[in-house]
């Protein structure tokens, strides 16, 4: 079958770039001052791409990771109580649960709240080591998002997950990935997840 042209855009700087390399889409947050908390825009343009990648026959692997210090910091607070419209959100969750195309994360760095929700929805997952990870929804007097509270008990278990959920402790790479939350705890993270990401484009 004839391949349609890419329909992927690339975004070469802002909160978010996207490169394409191949069959390979890396999505990186970029917003570092705020160690990569996400606001609206941000999870509109990572939908976007989800959606696009997922339509384009040439593009087999979503690689999602982040730079300096942070995968996510979660959600940016200040963005999402400024009574603006809160669909971006809505429709990253969307994409990132429906789509087909294989999504692998590397999580470079902390990854709070969305930071680890969103890898229940990624076909692989590899860690830093020391990277951070925690959901402290209850600490904020919220419910879990993005379906976590199914999710996670089916992926680590209904102790651990409720040790996550319900106390908000963090957890390093490693014991992530001990969990069964994380493929690998791995370093360079992001050069092991592209390998893999170079392995599934090949199948």
């Amino acid at each position: 079958a004839k391949l349609r042209p890419m329909s992927v855009t690339p975004v070469p700087s802002g909160d978010v770039t996207v490169t394409v390399d191949g069959p390979i889409v890396t999505v990186t947050f970029t917003r570092t001052e705020k160690r990569n908390a996400l606001t609206q825009a941000m999870y509109h343009t990572v939908a976007d791409t989800l959606e696009a990648a997922d339509a384009d026959l040439g593009i087999g692997v979503v690689v999602l990771t982040g730079t300096g210090v942070a995968f996510t910091a979660g959600n940016d607070l200040a963005d999402f109580a400024s009574g603006a419209s809160l669909d971006g959100v809505q429709h990253f969750l969307d994409a990132i649960s429906t789509v087909k195309v294989a999504v692998v994360a590397a999580v470079n760095g902390i990854a709070v709240g969305v930071g680890l929700t969103m890898l229940l929805h990624c076909d692989l997952v590899f860690v830093e080591p020391d990277a951070v990870l925690s959901v402290p929804f209850v600490s904020l007097g919220l419910v879990p998002e993005a379906a976590s509270s199914l999710l996670l008990p089916r992926v680590i278990g209904e102790r651990r997950a409720s040790d996550l959920l319900l106390t908000g402790r963090r957890i390093t790479g490693v014991e992530a990935a001990e969990w069964g939350l994380a493929n690998a705890a791995v370093s360079p993270v992001l050069d092991v997840a592209l390998e893999a990401a170079r392995r599934l484009s090949l199948q």
